[in-house]
């Protein structure tokens, strides 16, 4: 993993998405490709995926954007279209994204 390069328009993303246990594997073939692809987005500086240690279907998406503009476009991609319309029927709970800023 690269270090972070923050500045100064660093914006940060945490989502949670919540799958019944029998979507995991779903889950993961729809995140896997969306992920890899993000990572190539201008802007990009981190997105990782994470799971819960006792609840392997609850995943937590961490992605640090150059600025708010590199974060908005990527929302508009083809593979974040994708990705969410590939994942909504899967989900579990509803998809909680939000965006921070540092202090």
């Amino acid at each position: 993993v690269a270090p972070l390069r923050e500045g100064r328009g660093t914006v940060y993303t945490v989502t949670h998405i919540d799958v019944p246990g029998t979507s995991r594997d779903a889950a993961l073939r729809s995140m896997k490709p969306f992920i890899d692809q993000s990572r190539n987005d201008r802007g990009n500086l981190r997105f990782d995926l994470v799971h819960q240690k006792d609840r392997t279907n609850h995943f937590t998406a961490i992605e640090a954007w150059a600025d708010q503009k590199s974060g908005d476009d990527h929302q508009l991609t083809q593979h974040t279209r994708t990705f969410r319309r590939e994942i909504t029927p899967l989900l579990g709970a509803l998809y909680d994204q939000r965006w921070y800023r540092p202090l």
